[in-house]
């Protein structure tokens, strides 16, 4: 008997007015539709502002962040598509979000600080 993953069918969708600060805000993991076979979702991406790579990705849900991480993995494609932008060169992320302690429906999102400090929302999971 095969049983059900414990995270079925996730939607990923992108958030609009935030999206206006960032060059590029690209979510390549989960995918919409996906699922995850354990109790966390892997999150990864790249996300470039005019002034630089961001400087934290946090996953959130009402009343607590439940995953953080920094930019930096490399991303040579984002480079070549904004040669005068810093670090674009390294602007991805991976982020692993642990959903055991939420309800069986949740939705999270991914929250962007850029260089200036301001915050941005930028997916919901």
């Amino acid at each position: 008997m095969q049983s059900s993953p414990p995270v079925p069918r996730l939607s990923v969708s992108t958030l609009g007015p935030g999206r206006r600060k960032l060059l590029e805000a690209v979510i390549d993991t989960p995918r919409d539709g996906g699922t995850s076979e354990s109790w966390a979702v892997r999150v990864r991406g790249h996300l470039l502002s005019e002034s630089g790579p961001v400087t934290e990705i946090a996953a959130v849900f009402p009343g607590m962040v439940l995953a953080t991480a920094a930019t930096g993995l490399p991303t040579p494609e984002v480079a070549t598509r904004h040669p005068g932008v810093p670090g674009a060169e390294a602007c991805g992320f991976t982020l692993l979000v642990d959903t055991l302690g939420l309800p069986p429906r949740f939705e999270f999102r991914l929250r962007a600080t850029l260089p200036d400090g301001s915050r941005v929302k930028v997916a919901a999971i």
